[in-house]
């Protein structure tokens, strides 16, 4: 059977994403209509974060998934992948992707603050909290996740401080803070360092 090929509205979705990041991709998208586009990001997460895999054939709630490169690399590791995206383009464009990879996950088109219920066995948070740091009203919405979500393990990716688009924010924390008050709302005490991508800290986090 053929493959099937991207529809141009989500070329177009793709297209203009790029334009607004400096040409780039934010990762890149494994599918020949898409082979060679540069990206923000290569595969240097996902093998820092892959020898630290658990709960085999678990559930995996995916925050801010963009166009759901890591939903469908944690589907293809076996797991049970529910993926959120506040952006109406971006989910469609994640779903789109999905289906032309042959993927099963659930998209959910949301800001990760409104998602219920928050009980799975694994958390992506990679460079998505960070956002929330820039008002008073999202950080606070921030707590109140981090308060109701329920999970085993969270692999967390802290944001650069010194970053332009953290000036002025309401709460601008060092990567050590952050991933400590992460730590400390999301009842998960134990926390391990698994390594660095452009910049930014990977940890996992742990009952």
């Amino acid at each position: 059977m053929a493959q099937k090929h991207a529809s141009p509205q989500l070329k177009k979705i793709v297209k203009e994403f790029m334009d607004r990041n400096r040409g780039k991709l934010y990762s890149p998208i494994p599918h020949p209509d898409f082979e060679g586009w540069p990206s923000n990001h290569g595969t240097e997460r996902f093998e820092i974060i892959e020898p630290h895999l658990d709960h085999p054939g678990g559930t995996v709630l995916d925050i801010g998934t963009h166009f759901g490169n890591f939903a469908q690399w944690m589907e293809n590791h076996g797991y049970a992948v529910t993926a959120i995206e506040h952006s109406k383009k971006y989910a469609f464009a994640a779903r789109e992707i999905r289906d032309l990879l042959g993927g099963r996950f659930e998209v959910i088109e949301s800001s990760f603050a409104d998602v219920q219920p928050l009980k799975y066995d694994i958390a992506l948070a990679l460079n998505i909290f960070h956002h929330s740091l820039k008002s008073k009203e999202t950080f606070d919405r921030l707590v109140d996740f981090l308060h109701a979500l329920d999970v085993e393990t969270m692999f967390f990716q802290a944001h650069v401080p010194e970053e332009r688009q953290m000036q002025g924010s309401y709460r601008n924390m060092s990567q050590e803070e952050f991933v400590a008050f992460v730590s400390e709302h999301a009842r998960l005490p134990n926390v391990q360092h698994l390594g660095i991508e452009n910049k930014r800290n990977i940890f996992k986090l742990t009952r």
